[in-house]
């Protein structure tokens, strides 16, 4: 009888679980999927490790795109997993197409949710890396306008498809110039293309209308970021914006809304507000107050305040600040060319619009030997 408690000690050593030890800090998960450096064959790919003996109560996972620009993941997951499949779109809008993402994970054996500078976190796991699928311009379609018709409005919306539903970052282009040169204004956007209304759109802003009756093209592409290569083009659409052009050498009327200085107005063109700057020519300001820049302004505004101009456009289109550049006349009489003859302006000569420089250049010589306007009540001041 005296062995009995003795037994009955040993049966329940062997019945009780052992207890689980606590890890060591400085033995972290060790990554196992996907293969350190591998391109993944989607977008959801599913990361997994090996958690360390012992227990883990919680998990740490960093995701970080190359050079750090992109979205990434900073997440603490209870209890801690063994993987962890990133979510796709629409779900999350994440990965990039053909970009190096970075990651990391690190456990703790708290039993409460605990910060993350707390000591019971053991040591980051080995980094690794992985590449995201690349996209290409075969999956972009055009949906409004059509290919080849009218918009119906100076400020319309582009729409476009995409095949791949992996797709939801881009970067769109915009111009009347087929090839997307310096010469021509260029609307280029980056478009967040699962929060649009509708998705995948871009509309044309009220400060900046289509020039009326011009053709325009347009095309996009996947967002490229980080390492990746830019990714290619879209095929070029295009559409004819609505009204009459306003060709080189042609006039189109407008009328005049406001007088902004002494050589800009602001108008009203093809149910638009547009700002105007007059070309060849710089006025004194008033607005920070230069010599000469509130009478320029008072006599621009005697010229053409409240009338229905005509504008007529020489090479260029706009100006850095969106202004559209062009001569204008009011009664026949180009302003221009009346401003800097009665000394209200000096001229401002841009290489590729000449078309009246001489005639420009004359008015200008003739006032200043007449010692007239600004030639006299500002010798010393030069306007911007």
């Amino acid at each position: 009888m005296r062995h009995v408690p003795v037994l009955l000690i040993t049966l329940l050593l062997a019945v009780l679980p052992a207890p689980q030890r606590a890890f060591s800090r400085s033995e972290p998960p060790a990554p196992q999927a996907p293969a350190n450096g591998q391109r993944v064959g989607d977008f959801s790919p599913q990361l997994g490790w090996q958690l360390p003996e012992g227990l883990a109560t919680q998990l740490h996972l960093q995701l970080t795109p190359a050079n750090n620009d992109g979205p990434g993941i900073d997440l603490t997951l209870s209890p801690a997993p063994q993987g962890f499949a990133l979510p796709a779109p629409p779900a999350w809008y994440g990965l990039l197409p053909d970009m190096g993402y970075t990651w990391r994970v690190r456990v703790s054996d708290a039993t409460n949710a605990v910060g993350l500078d707390d000591p019971s976190w053991s040591d980051w796991s080995e980094a690794w890396n992985f590449r995201t699928p690349a996209l290409g311009p075969a999956s972009l379609g055009a949906v409004n306008p059509q290919i080849g018709a009218t918009a119906p409005s100076l400020n319309p919306m582009l729409v476009w498809s995409d095949t791949n539903s992996n797709g939801w970052y881009y970067e769109v282009q915009l111009s009347k110039d087929q090839n997307f040169g310096s010469g021509a204004f260029l609307y280029s956007e980056l478009r967040h293309g699962g929060v649009t209304t509708p998705t995948r759109s871009y509309t044309v802003p009220e400060p900046f209308p289509l020039e009326a009756g011009l053709r325009y093209y347009w095309r996009v592409r996947h967002r490229v970021q980080g390492d990746g290569p830019p990714a290619g083009w879209s095929p070029v659409f295009n559409f004819l914006a609505p009204g009459t052009p306003a060709t080189p050498g042609g006039r189109l009327p407008a009328q005049v809304t406001a007088i902004l200085s002494g050589d800009s107005i602001e108008v009203s063109l093809g149910g638009q507000r547009q700002r105007v700057r007059y070309l060849g020519i710089a006025a004194p300001t008033s607005v920070p107050p230069e010599c000469f820049g509130a009478q320029a302004a008072a006599r621009n505004s005697e010229l053409v305040e409240g009338q229905i101009v005509e504008l007529e456009r020489d090479t260029s289109d706009v100006d850095s600040s969106g202004r559209l550049l062009r001569y204008v006349y009011a009664g026949g009489t180009m302003v221009n060319a009346q401003l800097l003859a009665e000394g209200f302006a000096r001229t401002q000569n841009r290489p590729s619009d000449t078309r009246y420089q001489q005639l420009l250049q004359q008015h200008e010589a003739e006032v200043r030997a007449a010692g007239r306007g600004l030639w006299s009540a500002c010798a010393t001041s030069e306007p911007q």
